[in-house]
């Protein structure tokens, strides 16, 4: 129900962890996130991941043929190169899943 999905995954000393998750979590609805969802357990911090891993399944489920291309993006660039690949799916009529890692780790 969503076009696009975050996770951002902290670590560090509690205190510090917890300051940070009210940095992203204001970053997050500062640029139209509708939600944000914190794990409270490791189960459920291992669920978010799970999910992530199952992207490529899923995509393979709603499109059997499909191309899997690897690249390098500029985190700044992200924004860009996406609204311009959503751009391309729309004129050619080609659906397009995105799932990357985008981060320093």
């Amino acid at each position: 129900d969503v076009e696009a999905l975050l996770i951002v995954e902290l670590d560090g000393p509690s205190v510090e962890v917890d300051h940070l998750i009210g940095l992203v979590e204001a970053i997050a609805y500062r640029n139209g996130s509708s939600t944000c969802r914190i794990s409270q357990s490791e189960q459920e911090r291992l669920s978010f991941w799970a999910g992530r891993k199952a992207a490529f399944p899923a995509v393979g489920r709603i499109s059997p043929d499909y191309y899997c291309m690897d690249g390098t993006i500029p985190r700044k660039e992200l924004p860009r190169v996406l609204a311009g690949m959503r751009d391309l799916s729309e004129k050619y009529g080609l659906g397009v899943a995105n799932v990357f890692h985008a981060g320093d780790g």
